[in-house]
């Protein structure tokens, strides 16, 4: 049982999240990379994972040696 719940909910994230996912693999492959923000600021309509708030603390950043 436990198994199938914990199936069920990473199912929904994985749908839910679809678009965030597809982009940040798409970014990653053109070499970009997770960099933390100095500070956390709000969400400005990019794909992100909200949990609590809709601040963004992380971001994918193009790396110069690419």
């Amino acid at each position: 049982m436990l198994i199938t719940f914990i199936a069920t909910i990473s199912a929904l994230f994985a749908f839910n999240e679809s678009e965030f996912i597809y982009k940040s693999k798409k970014q990653m492959s053109e070499g970009y990379e997770w960099v933390r923000l100095d500070s956390c600021r709000p969400s400005q309509n990019d794909p992100s994972i909200k949990l609590n708030s809709d601040l963004v603390c992380f971001a994918l950043e193009k790396t110069d040696d690419q």
